[in-house]
């Protein structure tokens, strides 16, 4: 039996929309649990009296942490959502979830680049000029622009603040999307930030 072209592309749709189900419903438990674990250890380690004064554990620590926090505060919500979405009730309060959601989920991003910068320039800074290094409080550094680089970041992010929203019921790919108001904002929002072609 012969199988029309569309027939056969529903069918790996379908078999892709089962894959996806399956990734979707056992993947994220065990990269939460797993990420969580070794970000643990890191800190431990990062902390331990060998490391504990050298600029780069402070911004491995502060990493670490990071991204422990963006396990479970980003991604656990976001996998009940796509697996359980009735665990969401759709209250007026809905719309300050989602502002503290996408803050969160978009300045946790920026702050994990500005880590990485800051921690790399560190290291250069330390290649370049070693005898300063040597003299310098590195570490008190490292904490003085984690600081700078979290606070740079929060107001960066803050007019998500006020135009957050919960996603349509119908949507089942994302709990919360932004209002996008004015044509430059809406360009930043669509096709910059979610990669969505007009």
């Amino acid at each position: 039996m012969m199988m029309d072209n569309e027939t056969l592309a529903s069918l790996q749709d379908l078999e892709l929309y089962k894959a996806a189900q399956v990734i979707n419903l056992y993947l994220p438990p065990i990269i939460i649990i797993l990420g969580c674990l070794v970000n643990v250890l890191s800190i431990l380690v990062m902390r331990s009296h060998y490391f504990r004064n050298v600029s780069t554990s402070i911004y491995m620590t502060a990493g670490a942490i990071n991204d422990s926090t963006s396990l479970l505060v980003a991604l656990l919500p976001h996998w009940l959502f796509v697996n359980y979405p009735y665990v969401y009730n759709r209250t007026d309060s809905s719309d300050d979830m989602c502002k503290f959601f996408n803050f969160y989920g978009f300045s946790n991003t920026d702050f994990t680049m500005i880590l990485t910068a800051c921690m790399t320039a560190d290291r250069a800074y330390a290649i370049k000029f070693p005898l300063r290094v040597a003299t310098a409080d590195m570490v008190k550094r490292a904490k003085i622009m984690i600081v700078v680089g979290a606070v740079v970041v929060g107001i960066k992010n803050f007019h998500l603040w006020f135009c957050s929203v919960m996603s349509p019921p119908e949507s089942k790919e994302r709990l919360c999307s932004v209002k996008a108001t004015g044509d430059s904002f809406q360009f930043f929002v669509q096709e910059v930030s979610l990669g969505e072609k007009s």
